[in-house]
């Protein structure tokens, strides 16, 4: 399995290859330098039963849009940042070839998005590589693995 670093930097080149096109707009490049300030270096400790929970791949734009939205509240306050941060993440396209993948996780009871990140296939097995919100990295890894099942 590729080292932590290797993995960051592999997410890292895929999201800034939705922004390396001719015509890029001013606050996706900012909204990019702002990721790179402040993207997750650690992860909650919160646990929580994971039968309680739902997977969902991002496999659409408007997904695209409450990720980045959920995403960008996760990593400042700030809502000039929040606005960039939303306008980077928003430029990702998703496709079922790539090779990262975007998820959220919510509480069935009431929808509310309680994660959110990035995975990459590596190995034979899909691992959770960033994310953000009130679910530790560990849940968020169990709950992964019983997606693949």
């Amino acid at each position: 399995m590729p080292s932590a670093d290797k993995l960051q930097a592999l997410k890292n080149e895929w999201l800034f290859s939705h922004i390396d096109v001719p015509f890029p707009t001013l606050e996706s490049k900012e909204g990019w330098a702002i990721y790179q300030k402040l993207c997750p270096k650690s992860y909650p400790n919160h646990s929580q039963p994971i039968g309680l929970l739902d997977w969902h791949w991002v496999s659409f734009h408007k997904m695209t849009v409450w990720f980045a939205q959920y995403y960008a509240k996760q990593l400042t306050t700030n809502e000039q940042e929040q606005y960039h941060l939303v306008e980077f993440l928003t430029q990702i396209s998703v496709s079922s070839d790539d090779q990262l993948k975007l998820f959220f996780v919510t509480e069935p009871s009431s929808s509310d998005i309680i994660a959110a990140g990035f995975c990459a296939f590596v190995d034979q097995q899909m691992v959770v590589i960033e994310q953000v919100g009130r679910l530790s990295h560990e849940s968020t890894t169990e709950l992964l693995a019983k997606q693949s099942d």
